[in-house]
């Protein structure tokens, strides 16, 4: 039997770069919103954070801010891809499951 939809939750996970994948170029030149539906939040666990910014600099959603003593997440940018958490020297970051979740970032307004 032949199903025209899919009907089932997202099972898997992007970890693309915002340099090569299309979806991320589309998001970035305006083209398209991002919308993703993941099962997982970006967390930063402040004791363990030493600031150091690499996962600011590895977010493909520009979801994480650093300031003097701590990383912090925009969860509703956050789209739960784990870069961060891969990414994080000090073991930091990690991905929590959350359950079924949508993610809405408009596109770049243009000047």
């Amino acid at each position: 039997m032949r199903m025209s939809k899919i009907d089932k939750d997202e099972m898997a996970i992007c970890n693309c770069c915002k340099c090569c994948c299309e979806t991320f170029q589309l998001y970035y030149r305006g083209s398209a919103p991002t919308v993703t539906y993941t099962a997982y939040l970006a967390k930063i666990d402040g004791e363990i954070c030493t600031a150091c910014e690499v996962c600011a600099e590895k977010c493909p959603m520009e979801a994480i801010a650093i300031d003097q003593a701590c990383a912090h997440i925009d969860e509703k940018r956050c789209i739960g891809c784990g870069v961060c958490a891969y990414h994080c020297p000090a073991g930091a970051a990690v991905l929590e499951r959350t359950g079924q979740r949508s993610v809405f970032v408009p596109p770049p307004r243009f000047s």
